[in-house]
């Protein structure tokens, strides 16, 4: 009868102990938002903002809106909108954009499941990376649909055209060539091609661009202080692994021909101040990025409603504010 007792006692202890630690097994180990975890937020917003969720529903936006992983957002004509993520990271959207919250991952006490991974599939933004950002370069990226845009502590604007930007302010008035348009204002990029291999006799880009001036925390090409991590403006360029595929395109989204994945292509390092551009391929081959003169350079602008730091007292139905580079 004793015996009984006894291993009554222990069963009793000994269950509940594994039912703790299957729970314990059964816990997401990943460190990816859950479903329906907010991992931005709209601040600023001029004009339509729409979103397209990872279920297939759509809506459309407003100040305040909560943003989840897997969102499509989409810019009207004339609008912009600017987002500020949960690691303190920032995102200006400009007009007829589409961009994809494809991966957002962040723990402030868990570095190592750290992973932000944007998705333009048309249009442009001007970016400031946060937290995540500073901690873990290599854990931030920005892909287009002709090549990745690691950033290193960093404010950068992108632009992709795709014969759909007659309407973009430039320094010459002309409109900007088809390809991938990237400005660095404070830190330094790392720009990699998805078609890595070069035209015949093209020369490489140098391995450190030359300076077209401005320096990491003192000024942009435009003269506008950037704030920034000032730790990366003299990143050397390094190989990196190309980032293969295409990115998944809305329907009205202009795509071009399917792009082969190379290996071991050089990446381009653009430091604060410099302007790059990736000319789209010609007859299956990629051209070297290029260092553009400011005097000629493409650089993503906004109003100053929307680059102002104070949040918007609302949304308007069109922006009429001058551009300006985000303060």
């Amino acid at each position: 009868m004793m015996m009984n007792t006894k291993k009554s006692q222990f069963l009793g202890a000994l269950i509940p102990a594994l039912v703790s630690a299957a729970a314990l097994l059964a816990l997401p180990t990943s460190a990816h938002a859950a479903p329906g975890d907010t991992v931005g937020t709209v601040t600023h917003l001029s004009g339509l903002l729409s979103v397209q969720r990872a279920d297939g529903s759509t809506r459309l936006l407003s100040l305040q809106s909560p943003l989840l992983e897997g969102d499509v957002l989409a810019t009207q004509a004339d609008s912009f909108a600017r987002i500020k993520f949960v690691d303190q990271s920032e995102m200006v959207i400009r007009p007829d954009s589409q961009l994809k919250i494809a991966e957002f991952s962040y723990r402030e006490l868990e570095p190592q499941g750290d992973r932000i991974r944007f998705e333009l599939l048309k249009g442009g933004f001007r970016a400031v990376t946060g937290k995540l950002g500073q901690r873990n370069h290599a854990a931030v990226s920005y892909e287009t649909p002709q090549g990745a845009i690691k950033p290193l502590g960093t404010h950068l604007g992108a632009l992709f055209c795709a014969n759909d930007c007659g309407g973009v302010p430039t320094p010459t008035g002309k409109t900007p060539d088809n390809g991938l348009h990237v400005d660095v204002a404070a830190g330094a990029v790392v720009v990699t091609p998805k078609l890595t291999v070069a035209l015949p006799g093209a020369s490489s880009v140098p391995a450190t661009p030359p300076s077209q001036g401005g320096a990491p925390g003192s000024s942009n090409a435009a003269g506008t202080s950037v704030p920034g991590d000032r730790s990366a403006a003299a990143v050397r360029p390094s190989p990196t692994t190309p980032v293969g595929g295409v990115s998944p395109t809305l329907p009205s989204t202009p795509q071009l021909p399917s792009l082969a994945p190379g290996s071991g292509a050089p990446a381009v390092v653009l430091n604060a101040g410099q302007f790059g551009y990736l000319p789209p391929p010609q007859n299956g081959v990629q051209p070297p990025l290029v260092l553009v003169p400011p005097s000629q350079a493409v650089q993503v602008r906004m109003p100053a409603s929307i680059s102002q730091n104070r949040p918007s007292s609302g949304a308007t139905n069109k922006s009429s504010d001058p551009e300006c580079v985000v303060q």
